[in-house]
């Protein structure tokens, strides 16, 4: 199966189990309402392509690099998805990730409100100039991310750890934050607390 799913060109409801592709090019494909399950798509390219009502669970998409692609309504379920710049990826783009690993992922420049990013693991990560109005990022561990120039209003960030958001650089109006996480604020002011 392997050489054929790189040949054919539209795939609609099906389920794709297990398949292994490492380090190959997606070149003008089009995935409507498909299933991925345990497959490994490390280092690939996905160039040209569509990706629409999809699922992937516990798929390895590290270091993939998308060009020209778009991912409209699809889910990411305890998926590997280290090293990728989401910010080369079309719009719109509109995603859930729940308990995947998006350590040294890049989104600048996107469109992502109302994005959901639950229970993650987003170490590194890169948020800049980014629409994250409304977005979701419950118990998601953002140590030595940074976020910069984001609207951050009314995102929630509740049981989140290890952020760090400069108040000044971003706009975080009615965001919800919970404690004691929350406290990490005051590393703005240079203050010292004892």
């Amino acid at each position: 199966m392997d050489n054929n799913f790189l040949e054919k060109r539209y795939f609609e409801k099906e389920k794709i189990l297990g398949l292994k592709l490492l380090n190959k090019k997606f070149f003008d494909q089009e995935f409507i309402g498909c299933e991925f399950k345990s497959c490994n798509f490390q280092a690939s390219i996905i160039e040209g392509s569509i990706f629409e009502d999809c699922s992937f669970e516990k798929c390895n998409l590290s270091v993939i690099e998308i060009k020209n692609s778009s991912f409209i309504d699809c889910e990411f379920k305890d998926c590997k998805m280290t090293g990728i710049d989401w910010s080369k990826v079309n719009n719109p783009f509109f995603v859930k990730f729940e308990k995947c690993i998006l350590n040294k992922s890049v989104f600048a420049n996107l469109n992502l409100k109302q994005l959901e990013m639950l229970f993650c693991e987003a170490k590194h990560a890169s948020f800049i100039k980014n629409n994250l109005q409304k977005a979701d990022f419950k118990g998601t561990d953002f140590d030595q991310s940074i976020f910069s120039y984001c609207d951050l209003r009314e995102a929630d960030f509740r049981e989140a750890k290890n952020y760090f958001i400069n108040h000044q650089d971003n706009q975080l109006k009615q965001a919800i934050f919970s404690l004691p996480e929350a406290v990490s604020f005051l590393k703005n002011f240079e203050i010292i607390l004892k």
